[in-house]
């Protein structure tokens, strides 16, 4: 039988506050942002040079560290350093206790959704909520003997292949359902011949389709309160920034709010179905869709645009939203940054290109496919993880 016993996490990992104050002077060339960081996957793909970018940050990691992104916990970002490097003073850089715990099992925790559920429960702030150490310390979890724990490695090492590949296919998915729209506008002026195409100030478009201003394609656009509404135990769902992810509402961690203070959030119209739904700042172009009989109250930073159904589908306006068109003049319209701030009359001026509605229905259903195809991906993933935190 195993043994089992129960340690904190502070017992057995440590924080580590190596620091520099030229790091190429110091040998190291690369750095990690949260950018570079991935939604639930241990492994750095992205990051930047420190020579191209001179980032100001000190904070220094070492291999098989753990790169724990602190702020916006809900994220679930977190990675295993493969080289030498500095990181954002928003990352945590962690390594394990070796006597106590195995590299390999203690990367398990990160998978373990009690502990990130920890994280955000421990987080405070409201437009950055942000998590620390020492709270992130006093999580409890069990702990079997070394000899245990090099049988749950090699169990571990073998799932992770498969866990790899998943990774792989996900991000791969959402690299397509992000550029759909885009790639779907290039490939039909890279195949147009004369005729098929038009000029337009913002380069060709296929003939058919128009450029419009945002406001000229909505009857209604919303921009919430600058204050929360009062939150319940239950009652009306309040959606914020960290309830939309990848096109759609997140349920989990939803706040609540009471009649009176509908009333008075959604004075200047309420949401309804078929609205998009759009994050403007912390972060920047989270898009989703109000469902079928659903009655939702906005929180901060949020917008409503209201689509104009003699130009565009719900549908197909919030695949614009979400195109990399649209996206990158957020970004531009926030001084590049996600957690910029972008302001209503600007937003309003943003281009949407816009095809006719069959081919608007066509398009929409075809993305709507492919984010089908993510889900079953997603749960796939969802899983796996499940026997990890059944080992672990």
């Amino acid at each position: 039988m195993t043994d089992k016993q129960t340690v904190k996490f502070g017992d057995i990992c440590r924080e580590v506050k190596l620091t520099t104050k030229d790091p190429i002077a110091d040998g190291y060339e690369r750095y990690i942002g949260l950018e570079h960081l991935d939604s639930g996957s241990l492994k750095i793909k992205r990051w930047g040079m420190i020579a191209e970018d001179n980032p100001s940050f000190t904070r220094v990691f070492k291999k098989g560290h753990i790169l724990f992104g602190k702020r916006r916990p809900y994220l679930k970002k977190a990675a295993i350093a493969e080289f030498d490097g500095i990181c954002s003073g928003d990352i945590i850089v962690m390594d394990p206790i070796q006597n106590r715990m195995l590299p390999s099992v203690f990367h398990l925790i990160f998978k373990n959704r009690k502990f990130w559920d920890f994280a955000v429960k421990t987080s405070s702030g409201s437009l950055s909520p942000r998590t620390k150490f020492s709270s992130l310390r006093e999580f409890e979890l069990p702990l079997v003997n070394l000899s245990d724990q090099a049988t749950i490695a090699d169990i571990s090492a073998k799932l992770s292949e498969v866990d790899n590949g998943l990774a792989d296919m996900l991000s791969s998915s959402r690299y397509f359902i992000d550029s759909f729209i885009d790639n779907y506008v290039v490939s039909q002026i890279k195949n147009a011949k004369a005729g098929e195409y038009q000029d337009s100030k913002y380069g060709r478009i296929p003939s058919g389709w128009e450029i419009y201003e945002l406001k000229d394609v909505c009857e209604l656009i919303i921009d919430c309160k600058n204050r929360t509404p009062s939150f319940y135990k239950e009652g009306i769902p309040v959606i914020r920034t960290s309830n939309i992810r990848e096109g759609k509402i997140v349920w989990d961690e939803m706040k609540f709010t009471d009649e009176k203070d509908y009333k008075i959030w959604t004075e200047r119209g309420e949401p309804q179905f078929g609205d998009v739904i759009i994050t403007r700042e912390a972060p920047i172009g989270e898009v989703c869709l109000v469902p079928q009989n659903t009655k939702l109250c906005m929180g901060q930073r949020m917008m409503l645009f209201r689509p104009n159904k003699t130009l565009v589908t719900s549908e197909f306006l919030r695949c614009i939203c979400l195109s990399k068109f649209f996206q990158r003049q957020l970004l531009t319209l926030a001084n590049g940054s996600t957690v910029g701030h972008v302001r209503v009359g600007e937003l309003k001026k943003a281009k949407v290109i816009l095809p006719g509605f069959e081919l608007q229905r066509s398009l929409s259903n075809a993305f709507h496919e492919l984010e089908m195809n993510h889900e079953i991906l997603l749960q796939k993933s969802q899983n796996l993880l499940s026997v990890f935190e059944q080992i672990a």
